[in-house]
Order: structure tokens, then C-alpha cells, then sequence
């Protein structure tokens, strides 16, 4: 019998499947200039506009604006690096080095794939967003990469905490974190919605396919490689 933190389940790939498939369904719609994908977006992004007017990003128009500036600045790429090597250290030194490679593959191979895809379906971002936010919309790079770091510490690395308060504590923080960040990509007009949904859908894809092959190869990778590794 092993401890594994990750097992095989058929789930996994169920998720994977699913979430692979309308993520292909809503790249395709959007690389042919579906009518009605365009129509969705545009109505979303004059609602959020109409809603919320075009906000900068700053911490002087009030707490609601404070908190998606925060969000948006925090939950980018680089940030999300520097989570996971934080993650990645912590688990070394607690001698799941196993687990904490393939937390490190997941996030950086993931992060390209969402560049990749972006770069291969080239759509524009939605009129009146920030200057900052430059390059390609689909899929938001900052919803692959918090979907894969979140979704990994909800799902994996949360569980393993022992005290009660402290996996509650973290399950809050993360989740709200995690929806912030998706949430102020549409509040900035940064993205049209369906970028945000297509990288949260990417992000469930890749983590799933990731902890099927980690359930299936983790125990021969102890046995010939890292004999000393938990997993």
C-alpha cells in the first residue's frame, strides 16, 4: 500500500474529456467568427461596461475597484510563478519531491499551452480595454494560470493540511482569490467572457490529464528514481 496524494481515478479523465471538448467547441466558434459567440461577448462586455463604466486600474475609486485592481496586479503570470516555486520548495523540503516536479511541469507547460493557443486563434480584446493589456484575448493567460495554481492547491495540496481551521481558512482565501482574479479580466475589459471561461476550461484539462498520468507513473518513479521521495 502507498500514500499517494494523487490517485488514478477514472474522473480525472472524465473532467479532462469534457473540459477538452468544449474548450475545443469554444475555440472553433471563435476562429471561425461564430455570430453568435460574438453577439454573447459583446452583450456581456456592454453590460459589465454599462455596469461598472471603464475603471482603471488603481487603489483611489473605492474598495470594490481597490480589490480587482489587487486581484488582476496579483493574479498574473508572474505571480502565479512565484507561487508555485513557494509550493514547489515547501513540498521539496517536506520530501515529496515527486509531487513537487510535477507541480512545477503542470503550471510551466500549462502556462505555454495557453500562450500557444493564443497565439494560434489571435482574437482581438474587447473595445475599451486598458492600454496595459496588450497581445491576444483567447484564452485569458491569467485564468490558465490561477486555474492551475487554485485548482491544484483546492484540490491536492489544501487536503493535506492537518488542522481544520487551517484547511477552511485556506479553501476561502484560495477560492476567493481564484474568482477575483477571473472576475476582474471582465471587469477590466480585458477579456470578453468566453477567454475567461476557455481558460478556466484549458487549466481543468491540463491539471486532470496531469494528476492521471502523476496516479499512474508516481510508484514506479519512487521505485527506480527518487527511492527516498514520499508520494
Amino acid at each position: 500500500m502507498t500514500n499517494n496524494k494523487i490517485e488514478f481515478k477514472a474522473s480525472q479523465l472524465i473532467w479532462a474529456t469534457v473540459s477538452l471538448i468544449l474548450f475545443l467547441g469554444m475555440s472553433s466558434m471563435v476562429m471561425s467568427n461564430s455570430t453568435a459567440i460574438n453577439h454573447f461577448d459583446d452583450n456581456v462586455t456592454q453590460w459589465i461596461q454599462t455596469t461598472f463604466g471603464l475603471p482603471k486600474m488603481d487603489y483611489a475609486h473605492g474598495l470594490f475597484n481597490s480589490w480587482m485592481t489587487f486581484s488582476a496586479t496579483y493574479g498574473d503570470a508572474k505571480t502565479m510563478v512565484i507561487v508555485t516555486f513557494i509550493v514547489a520548495i515547501v513540498l521539496f523540503l517536506r520530501r515529496y519531491q515527486i509531487l513537487s516536479l510535477w507541480y512545477l511541469g503542470v503550471v510551466g507547460t500549462g502556462g505555454i499551452l495557453g500562450i500557444m493557443m493564443k497565439n494560434l486563434i489571435e482574437r482581438s480584446r474587447p473595445q475599451g480595454h486598458l492600454a496595459i493589456d496588450d497581445g491576444f484575448s483567447f484564452p485569458s493567460g491569467h485564468a490558465v494560470s490561477v486555474t492551475l495554481v487554485c485548482l491544484a492547491l483546492v484540490v491536492i495540496f489544501i487536503p493535506m493540511l492537518k488542522k481544520s481551521w487551517a484547511k477552511i481558512t485556506s479553501y476561502i482565501v484560495v477560492l476567493l482569490f481564484w474568482f477575483s482574479v477571473l472576475f476582474s479580466r471582465i471587469y477590466f475589459s480585458a477579456h470578453h467572457l468566453t477567454d475567461v471561461l476557455s481558460g478556466v476550461l484549458l487549466g481543468i484539462f491540463w491539471i486532470c490529464i496531469a494528476m492521471a498520468i502523476y496516479g499512474m507513473i508516481s510508484v514506479w518513479l519512487k521505485d527506480v528514481i527518487f527511492k527516498k521521495s514520499k508520494i
